[in-house]
């Protein structure tokens, strides 16, 4: 009995190295770029883009680093929260975005309110890596709250054989682009593979 349980715990102290040393080994862009280059320079990210430009959130309300004098409070109040401090950004790939209903963009695009809900339900205010996402173990869960006040339950699955993953709401899945850091801004980027609704959900 000892020994199978030893057995499971290097098992998963196998899949938690896995996935830490497969997030190092990822070739993150140099902090040499803003985050609408290091987006755009992904070339999987156009949807996403595009939204952040049409809801005026392209640097997701931060001002850019020697920034004199911040943005104000009306445009604060614009974007929905404070302008210090980090931002971490879940950013939906194309495919994710490939997945929605017809129609469903036009339509959030036609009402502003409704974007700019969406879009902060993707963003959590401060720098959160890919670290700070689970504790070491066979399964483990934690709960971060949103921009726009919605929670995110990010699930920690230790499999075998470099299967972990890393989930948000069960649903979408934290991609190999993550802990990418954009130069000007205060910004962390990970990519998912499911678009989060304004409520949360996926």
């Amino acid at each position: 009995m000892k020994r199978t349980i030893i057995s499971a715990l290097l098992i998963i102290a196998a899949a938690v190295a896995a996935f830490a040393q497969e997030s190092k080994s990822i070739p993150n862009p140099p902090m040499t770029k803003t985050v609408v280059e290091t987006l755009r320079g992904a070339g999987n990210f156009n949807t996403f883009l595009s939204l952040l430009e049409t809801a005026g959130l392209k640097n997701l309300g931060l001002a850019p680093a020697g920034f004199i004098g911040g943005i104000g409070p009306n445009r604060a109040a614009t974007v929905g929260f404070s302008t210090e401090g980090y931002r971490t950004t879940f950013a939906p790939n194309d495919a994710a975005f490939a997945k929605l209903p017809k129609g469903a963009l036009a339509a959030m695009r036609k009402d502003p309110k409704r974007l700019r809900s969406f879009l902060l339900g993707h963003m959590l205010l401060g720098k959160v890596m890919v670290k700070d996402m689970f504790e070491a173990g066979a399964n483990s869960s934690k709960i971060f709250k949103s921009a726009n006040g919605s929670e995110l339950s990010l699930i920690w699955t230790a499999g075998i054989n470099g299967m972990s993953s890393l989930q948000i709401n069960g649903k979408a899945r934290v991609g190999k682009f993550q802990d990418v850091m954009a130069s000007d801004y205060l910004i962390v980027i990970h990519e998912i593979d499911a678009v989060l609704m304004g409520d949360g959900s996926v």
